[in-house]
Protein backbone atom coordinates (compact mmCIF):
# COMPACT_ATOMS: atom_id res chain seq x y z
CA UNK A 1 0.00 0.00 0.00
CA UNK A 2 1.64 3.24 -1.11
CA UNK A 3 -0.15 5.69 1.15
CA UNK A 4 -1.13 4.58 4.60
CA UNK A 5 -4.87 4.66 4.84
CA UNK A 6 -6.56 5.46 8.14
CA UNK A 7 -9.18 3.26 9.74
CA UNK A 8 -11.36 4.53 12.57
CA UNK A 9 -12.09 1.63 14.92
CA UNK A 10 -14.99 2.37 17.27
CA UNK A 11 -15.09 -0.66 19.51
CA UNK A 12 -14.80 -0.92 23.25
CA UNK A 13 -12.83 -4.17 23.53
CA UNK A 14 -11.02 -5.12 20.32
CA UNK A 15 -7.29 -4.50 20.72
CA UNK A 16 -6.59 -7.56 18.57
CA UNK A 17 -8.26 -6.01 15.52
CA UNK A 18 -6.38 -2.76 16.12
CA UNK A 19 -3.04 -4.62 16.15
CA UNK A 20 -3.94 -6.65 13.05
CA UNK A 21 -4.83 -3.48 11.12
CA UNK A 22 -1.57 -1.81 12.18
CA UNK A 23 0.38 -4.92 11.14
CA UNK A 24 -1.27 -4.65 7.72
CA UNK A 25 0.03 -1.09 7.33
CA UNK A 26 -3.02 0.97 8.26
CA UNK A 27 -3.06 3.97 10.57
CA UNK A 28 -5.65 3.21 13.22
CA UNK A 29 -7.63 5.77 15.19
CA UNK A 30 -9.48 4.26 18.14
CA UNK A 31 -12.59 5.32 19.98
CA UNK A 32 -14.14 3.27 22.74
CA UNK A 33 -17.49 5.04 23.12
CA UNK A 34 -20.13 6.93 21.15
CA UNK A 35 -19.00 10.40 22.21
CA UNK A 36 -15.35 9.80 21.22
CA UNK A 37 -16.35 8.19 17.91
CA UNK A 38 -18.46 11.19 16.92
CA UNK A 39 -15.71 13.58 17.99
CA UNK A 40 -13.02 11.82 15.92
CA UNK A 41 -15.27 11.81 12.85
CA UNK A 42 -15.83 15.56 13.24
CA UNK A 43 -12.13 16.32 13.77
CA UNK A 44 -10.50 13.88 11.32
CA UNK A 45 -13.06 13.14 8.63
CA UNK A 46 -10.62 14.13 5.88
CA UNK A 47 -8.13 11.49 7.04
CA UNK A 48 -10.52 8.56 7.55
CA UNK A 49 -10.68 5.94 4.78
CA UNK A 50 -13.11 3.55 6.51
CA UNK A 51 -14.93 3.20 9.83
CA UNK A 52 -15.27 -0.13 11.62
CA UNK A 53 -17.77 0.11 14.44
CA UNK A 54 -19.59 -1.88 17.04
CA UNK A 55 -23.31 -1.33 17.50
CA UNK A 56 -23.42 -1.55 21.30
CA UNK A 57 -21.06 0.95 22.93
CA UNK A 58 -20.65 2.96 26.12
CA UNK A 59 -22.17 6.44 25.72
CA UNK A 60 -18.99 8.21 26.84
CA UNK A 61 -15.74 7.49 28.63
CA UNK A 62 -17.12 9.21 31.74
CA UNK A 63 -20.51 7.48 31.65
CA UNK A 64 -20.72 3.74 32.17
CA UNK A 65 -24.19 3.66 30.61
CA UNK A 66 -24.43 1.50 27.49
CA UNK A 67 -26.03 2.74 24.28
CA UNK A 68 -27.37 -0.30 22.44
CA UNK A 69 -27.90 1.85 19.33
CA UNK A 70 -24.62 3.79 19.56
CA UNK A 71 -23.17 2.36 16.37
CA UNK A 72 -26.23 3.44 14.42
CA UNK A 73 -25.90 6.98 15.81
CA UNK A 74 -22.29 7.07 14.65
CA UNK A 75 -23.15 5.53 11.24
CA UNK A 76 -25.68 8.33 10.63
CA UNK A 77 -22.90 10.83 11.36
CA UNK A 78 -20.36 9.34 8.94
CA UNK A 79 -20.09 11.24 5.64
CA UNK A 80 -21.51 9.18 2.75
CA UNK A 81 -18.07 9.23 1.11
CA UNK A 82 -16.58 7.11 3.93
CA UNK A 83 -17.49 3.41 3.89
CA UNK A 84 -18.22 1.64 7.16
CA UNK A 85 -18.66 -1.88 8.50
CA UNK A 86 -20.41 -3.14 11.62
CA UNK A 87 -19.19 -5.67 14.13
CA UNK A 88 -21.62 -6.82 16.79
CA UNK A 89 -22.25 -9.52 19.31
CA UNK A 90 -25.76 -9.84 17.88
CA UNK A 91 -26.91 -10.71 14.40
CA UNK A 92 -30.48 -9.51 14.55
CA UNK A 93 -32.28 -9.10 11.26
CA UNK A 94 -33.52 -5.67 12.36
CA UNK A 95 -29.91 -4.51 12.91
CA UNK A 96 -28.81 -5.91 9.56
CA UNK A 97 -31.71 -4.16 7.81
CA UNK A 98 -31.00 -0.85 9.57
CA UNK A 99 -27.32 -1.19 8.65
CA UNK A 100 -28.20 -1.80 5.02
CA UNK A 101 -30.49 1.23 5.05
CA UNK A 102 -27.55 3.31 6.30
CA UNK A 103 -25.15 1.91 3.69
CA UNK A 104 -23.09 -0.59 5.70
CA UNK A 105 -20.61 -2.49 3.51
CA UNK A 106 -20.22 -5.58 5.72
CA UNK A 107 -21.51 -7.02 8.98
CA UNK A 108 -19.39 -9.26 11.25
CA UNK A 109 -20.72 -11.11 14.27
CA UNK A 110 -18.54 -11.58 17.35
CA UNK A 111 -16.52 -13.63 17.77
CA UNK A 112 -15.00 -12.91 14.37
CA UNK A 113 -11.69 -13.70 12.73
CA UNK A 114 -9.66 -10.49 12.52
CA UNK A 115 -8.15 -11.67 9.25
CA UNK A 116 -11.64 -11.89 7.70
CA UNK A 117 -12.35 -8.31 8.79
CA UNK A 118 -9.02 -7.02 7.44
CA UNK A 119 -9.53 -8.81 4.13
CA UNK A 120 -13.01 -7.26 3.79
CA UNK A 121 -11.59 -3.82 4.59
CA UNK A 122 -8.92 -4.28 1.89
CA UNK A 123 -11.59 -5.33 -0.61
CA UNK A 124 -13.82 -2.34 0.19
CA UNK A 125 -10.94 0.15 -0.05
CA UNK A 126 -9.71 -1.36 -3.33
CA UNK A 127 -13.14 -0.74 -4.82
CA UNK A 128 -13.46 2.87 -3.63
Amino acid sequence: MSTRQTILLVEDISKLLEYRLEDEGYNVLCAYDVESGLSIIDEKRDLISLVCLDIILPKSKDNQEIDDQGGFKIAKHIPKSIPFIFISVYERSSEILEGERLGVRAFFTKPYDTLDVVNKIKEILRNE
